[in-house]
């Protein structure tokens, strides 16, 4: 009898801490969310509404956003919550309580354990599976949606290997490239060695003849 009253009221402490700790930590990471949330539209949307985009363009960046904003909030909303939860725990004397019946700081800890490893588990989830695709559909988006993409020059440079490669603009999402060559390439082509020097790819990437003595 008085072990099924002691788990009985074990369990119902951890239920209560646990409620105590998921209110107080969704509540800052809503705040800090929204924070962050507001701070990345401020920046995006002028650029969104020049786009013609609208606002359902505004709702789209910020629902895909929302996940990656989430994870970066989650630990010190976690760490917030936990001393909003003790500091209330403490000014309410209920700690003192919980000591006089009985239970000591380690075993303290232990009822806070579920609810941490829990919270643990999701940001995990969110920020390897959710998060990803997330901002994948962001950027692709964000590239399909871009006027004169095709036209407009960035002068990418990617590197593999033995071959350095110039693009010269993404479009459509990352789909459709423009202006790419293999710098690499076209040095082996000029230099007279039997593999293109330094000297050769430097001058080919700036658009500088090759040397007289290569």
């Amino acid at each position: 009898m008085k072990r099924r009253l002691r788990l009985a009221s074990g369990t119902v402490l951890l239920g209560y801490l646990s409620r105590e700790l998921l209110t107080k930590v969704f509540t800052t990471a809503i705040i800090v969310v929204a924070l962050m949330e507001i701070l990345a539209l401020l920046e995006q949307v002028t650029e969104i509404m020049h786009r013609h985009l609208g606002l359902s363009g505004v709702l789209y960046y910020a629902v895909m956003h929302l996940p990656l904003l989430f994870g970066n909030a989650m630990p010190i909303a976690v760490l917030i919550g936990a001393l909003l939860t003790l500091l209330q725990l403490t000014t309410s004397n209920e700690i003192s309580i919980m000591r006089a019946a009985g239970l000591s700081t380690p075993g303290l800890i232990k009822l806070f354990l579920p609810t941490i490893i829990g919270l643990g588990v999701l940001c995990g989830l969110i920020n390897d599976q959710i998060t990803p695709r997330s901002e994948q559909r962001l950027a692709q988006w964000w590239n399909a949606t871009t006027p004169d993409a095709a036209t407009a020059s960035h002068n990418y440079w990617l590197r593999t290997r033995d071959e350095l490669i110039n693009i010269n603009s993404l479009s459509h999402g990352g789909r459709c490239l423009t202006g790419s060559r293999s710098i690499t390439a076209t040095a082996r082509a000029c230099c007279r060695r039997s593999r293109p020097c330094t000297t050769c790819i430097t001058r080919m990437a700036t658009g500088m003849a090759r040397p007289r003595g290569c």
